[in-house]
């Protein structure tokens, strides 16, 4: 499992097509705001890895993890039952939502629709 930063989750996932990001935080959290292309999986999902297969062309693809922000720990547990399940390319972005923002990047999700996020619903975490 590799550790990235914002730059390097830009450098590395804004122009690969066979990449999947997975936002693992509960949907309602997913729904308010996400890294764009994200797709969500909840960590808290039962079948967290099952899911996931079905959304990957293979073990070996590219795939990169996050959740609210460096204090959540969620997409490092994900990261570790995807690395349990065999998947040898798992990314984390230690950072998360959080990162992504404070970096001045976009977010898609209803509070960024809105403008009314606030630092108390970005994202919520585990």
């Amino acid at each position: 499992m590799k550790t990235l930063n914002a730059k390097q989750v830009e450098d590395k996932f804004s122009s690969n097509d066979n990449a999947i990001i997975i936002d693992v935080l509960p949907k309602e959290s997913f729904d308010k705001g996400h890294i764009p292309g994200a797709i969500n999986i909840p960590l808290e999902s039962k079948d967290f890895a099952e899911l996931v297969a079905k959304k990957t062309k293979s073990k070996a693809q590219d795939i990169l993890v996050y959740c609210a922000s460096a204090q959540c720990t969620a997409s490092e547990e994900a990261a570790k039952k995807l690395a349990a399940a065999g998947y040898t390319a798992i990314h984390r972005f230690a950072g998360g939502l959080k990162e992504w923002k404070d970096s001045g990047h976009k977010v898609e999700g209803t509070a960024a629709k809105s403008g009314k996020e606030s630092k108390a619903k970005s994202g919520g975490c585990c």
